[in-house]
């Protein structure tokens, strides 16, 4: 019977590994944000109501430019996306 096991894999600084783990580090607060702001609102929605679209939009690019951030890529919505 063998006693040795994995408990952690380290990685070196410049593998892509590392960029991602630092990269997805970086942008949680964001992601938390974006992702707690939906929830929200998708809760406050009623069934006899108009959703807050502008709300819901702003929400959704706030997704978007965190995610992006979490995968190191580039991300604009200037000017406003749909």
């Amino acid at each position: 019977m063998s006693l040795s096991r994995t408990v952690c894999t380290t990685y070196w600084r410049g593998t892509p590994e590392w960029d991602a783990n630092a990269r997805l580090i970086a942008a949680a607060p964001e992601l938390l944000t974006a992702c707690e702001a939906m929830a929200r609102r998708l809760d406050s929605l009623r069934y006899t109501e108009l959703p807050d679209v502008a709300g819901l939009i702003e929400d959704k690019d706030n997704g978007w430019a965190a995610i992006a951030k979490a995968k190191g890529e580039p991300w604009s919505c200037a000017g406003g996306c749909s």
